[in-house]
């Protein structure tokens, strides 16, 4: 049975016969004057559009303001570069599919993650370890690799 004991404002769940439990509070208590301080402080979402990457001001540029026939020839490029650099690599991904753990070759063994790999890399893409985390199989408990995306 879940719900709210206002007395003291925790949520509480109940596990039936379960022998631990973990008791976590989320949020910053506060007074409300204090809470439109901090508020006011954040700014409104609307007003971060000047935090965002340059490449998304870029990409939006030429899919939504510049010439239809440039936006067509850089996909082309960039689609003939990487179908290329894909038959060249062929070997060296069939190499990376037989060191995979078989739990992760199932699911992403048909991927061309050294394809991906260089992409990210041409496009300085800030995860540099992305694909190897793919490769090795994404953890399931212990800490996380910072991505230096979010």
């Amino acid at each position: 049975m879940a719900g709210n004991n206002s007395a003291d404002n925790v949520f509480f769940l109940s596990l039936g016969n379960a022998d631990i439990v973990e008791n976590v509070q989320v949020g910053i208590p506060s007074e409300p004057d204090e809470f439109i301080e901090r508020a006011i402080l954040a700014g409104h979402p609307r007003s971060l559009d000047q935090y965002s990457d340059p490449k998304i001001e870029d990409m939006l540029h030429a899919n939504f303001v510049g010439a239809p026939a440039d936006l067509a020839k850089s996909r082309f490029n960039f689609f003939n570069k990487y179908l290329k650099r894909a038959n060249e690599l062929a070997e060296a991904e069939s190499e990376l599919r037989k060191s995979m753990p078989e739990h992760v070759r199932a699911p992403v063994g048909g991927k061309r993650l050294l394809l991906l790999k260089e992409i990210l890399s041409d496009l300085i893409y800030p995860d540099v370890g992305l694909v190897d985390e793919i490769a090795e199989g994404f953890k399931l408990r212990g800490w996380m690799s910072k991505s230096h995306v979010f």
